[in-house]
């Protein structure tokens, strides 16, 4: 597949997203995932209006198969959830980024990333290393 379709097809599935997210509508939502201690927890925060963003998204929807007995998968829409993005930022102390990948277990922050540092070599490197 060239580039020119890998980039139309990244820009068509702008609002797609795979069965295998987790989608926190509010607060108590958020506070489930920071109090987990048995599963990594992994929050993607994404921007359907941003190119990079789809990228991103895309190369965690080429992992979360693989990835997804290890770590609950939870994703953010940033434009229509700002306030549970900006509750994460409080949550987390890690400034926010669209996208961006933050990964926690027992509310503490592993290992966060973002933009076009969020490749699928490196989000499975750490999920073995948390898990």
């Amino acid at each position: 597949m060239g580039f020119f379709s890998r980039l139309k097809d990244t820009f068509s599935m702008e609002n797609t997203v795979s069965e295998h997210w987790n989608h926190p509508e509010n607060e108590k939502d958020l506070d489930q995932i920071f109090s987990r201690t048995d599963k990594l927890q992994a929050i993607f925060k994404h921007s359907s209006a941003c190119g990079t963003s789809a990228f991103a998204l895309r190369s965690m929807e080429e992992i979360l198969p693989e990835a997804v007995g290890n770590v609950d998968f939870h994703i953010i829409e940033v434009r229509i959830q700002r306030r549970l993005s900006n509750l994460v930022e409080q949550k987390t102390g890690v400034r926010h980024e669209s996208p961006q990948l933050i990964f926690l277990k027992n509310g503490e922050v592993l290992w966060d990333v973002s933009h076009s540092a969020i490749y699928p070599k490196s989000v499975l490197e750490n999920i073995e290393r948390f898990t």
